[in-house]
């Protein structure tokens, strides 16, 4: 019996040692011979291109052996119309064997220098490019007379959109990209120009030619970027997933560019739509954390949401958004919402000071053609009345610092006003105490209606 035993044990024994020296000759004839990387090659491309509706071409490849990777030179990605969705000088990249037996694509140590991406939408009822060479075409409900339904309002447009997230074509494989890097990069995105125009002189267009018509341009440029993992496709999930590490890029989205030195965060894409949660958003000279919504599509064009926490923002880093701002430093909870109509800044408890003085704000401040307020309350220290100069057609006929609160509702027309102000004038040794009810309007000269102001010791109607 004992005899018997030890012959089965010796047995499985060499049937383990040859499924293992088997294994190690597999191993090696894939990752050292040129018919092995061959192999790897031919199935990586394989797996892309039958995982995309377009062409990519490569220069030229090379590789010291399967375990480090391969790289391609001029890499050429376009659409099946013939657009150019992506050009980089190369990309170099590691392969995941046991991934593609499986019929999954898993690439690590992914480097991209001097990748030229363009992400273009040449009409509202048509998707972006990405997602149609990626994901495939557009929803089944995403149909003309819908869109035109949902032009007609914001909430139509919301459940439009959220129809059409969910109706994206669901991948039965993975594609995920590790340790991803790029290098020197340029992102160009070019949308329908905005419906009504409005606000059209601050943005940028890219001409048209032929029947391409003219488009909204937005340009990235000096873009490197860093990501923990990207997570292209996935069974079940809908869009792509990005965890970012670090991104930096010089942003022309306006005719005064604006340059954020780092982001880390997560982000995803789901249909017309980027979220983002970052845990850290830096600029030249201030640092930010919070959320970011960007959505695209029908009549109401490019919309971009913020909430966050300025820790703190200086505020000459957003003159490319309003140049109008004194220079000075916001901190606390703030958000600001931007469309093709203007900007929208909602102070949540927001200090702001500068050298002409400081703010406690709580409420909505409207930046577009003209400056609306939406229920802004203001508590006051030492503010110089000349920080509304930029804003009025005329100067306001008083000069000084005011300490106080201050309620504004309305626009420069018609400014509902409620405040009771100490106001310090350069011109005189004492203090002035203002209690203001009334309507004021400043667009053309100043005017009063409906006006109560009492002036410590004076009272006048």
């Amino acid at each position: 019996m004992g005899a018997k035993t030890r012959g089965v044990g010796r047995f499985f024994a060499r049937v383990t040692l040859a499924a293992v020296v088997l294994g190690l000759l597999g191993l090696v004839l894939l990752t050292q011979t040129s018919m092995g990387k061959e192999w790897v090659l031919r199935e990586t491309l394989a797996r892309i291109s039958g995982g995309i509706q377009g062409q990519i071409e490569v220069g030229g490849v090379s590789s010291p052996g399967l375990l480090n990777g391969f790289t391609f030179r001029d890499v050429t990605i376009t659409g099946d119309d013939g657009s150019t969705f992506l050009l980089a000088d190369s990309v170099r990249t590691g392969i995941s064997g046991p991934a593609l037996l499986r019929g999954d694509l898993v690439l690590s140590g992914v480097h991209l220098w001097n990748p030229r991406v363009t992400l273009e939408q040449l009409d509202r009822q048509e998707p972006v490019n990405a997602v149609t060479i990626f994901v495939g075409g557009p929803a089944a409900d995403s149909t003309p007379e819908l869109m035109a339904a949902a032009d007609s309002s914001g909430q139509a447009l919301d459940t439009l959109m959220r129809g059409a997230e969910g109706s994206e074509q669901r991948p039965r494989r993975t594609i995920i990209l590790r340790d991803a890097q790029i290098h020197g990069g340029t992102l160009t995105v070019l949308l329908p120009l905005p419906t009504n125009r409005t606000g059209s002189e601050r943005i940028l267009i890219e001409p048209g030619s032929g029947d391409r018509p003219p488009l909204r341009r937005l340009t990235f440029r000096e873009l490197d970027l860093e990501l923990g993992q990207a997570t292209l496709q996935a069974p079940g999930q809908s869009g792509e997933r990005f965890e970012l590490r670090h991104l930096s890029f010089l942003g022309e989205i306006w005719p005064d560019p604006v340059r954020v030195t780092g982001a880390a965060g997560d982000l995803r894409r789901e249909g017309r739509r980027l979220l983002a949660s970052l845990s850290s958003m830096e600029f030249p000279n201030s640092r930010a954390e919070g959320q970011v919504d960007v959505r695209w599509g029908g009549a109401l064009g490019l919309r971009v949401s913020v909430r966050g926490r300025a820790n703190p923002l200086a505020l000459e880093d957003i003159f490319a958004i309003e140049s109008r701002l004194p220079e000075g430093t916001a901190r606390g909870p703030f958000g600001f919402d931007l469309s093709d109509e203007g900007f929208l800044l909602d102070f949540q408890n927001t200090e702001l000071t500068s050298d002409l003085g400081g703010i406690r704000a709580e409420g909505a401040l409207f930046l577009g053609g003209g400056i609306g307020f939406r229920d802004l309350a203001m508590e006051m220290t030492d503010l110089d009345l000349s920080v509304t100069d930029p804003w009025v057609q005329d100067t306001l006929p008083l000069r000084g610092r005011m300490t106080g609160s201050l309620s504004l509702a309305g626009d420069l027309d018609e400014l509902a006003v409620e405040g009771l102000i100490d106001l310090a004038n350069p011109d005189s040794t004492g203090t002035l105490t203002a209690d203001i009810v009334g309507t004021m309007g400043f667009n053309e000269g100043f005017s009063a209606s409906s006006l109560l102001v009492t002036l410590a010791p004076l009272e006048w109607r």
